[in-house]
């Protein structure tokens, strides 16, 4: 457990799971899945860097969106417990 906000440890452990899709569980919503290109837009979440003081004003990497097909794709981790692991969210404007 996180005693203290520590938003280069987090942003770390972010980081480590959008990459990897390890230790997480991740949902898609139905209108992420009917673009029909899940890999490519799993790719795309994985390879994410454009974290700015503007889209992550608190340095932890646990949110992003992009443009892809016309769409715009938000992802999302939500920590909610540490033994229960991370929920790992993608879903479209």
């Amino acid at each position: 457990m996180l005693t203290t906000h520590n938003p280069t440890k987090i942003a770390a452990l972010n980081d480590a799971a959008r990459k990897s899709f390890s230790g997480c569980r991740v949902y898609m919503t139905p209108g992420v899945q009917a673009l029909y290109q899940t890999q490519a837009i799993v790719a795309r979440v994985q390879a994410y860097d454009d974290f700015t003081e503007r889209n992550d004003p608190y340095g932890e990497h646990d949110f992003g969106s992009f443009e892809f097909c016309g769409e715009t794709i938000f992802w999302k981790i939500e920590y909610y417990d540490f033994d229960a692991g991370v929920d790992f969210k993608l879903f479209s404007k």
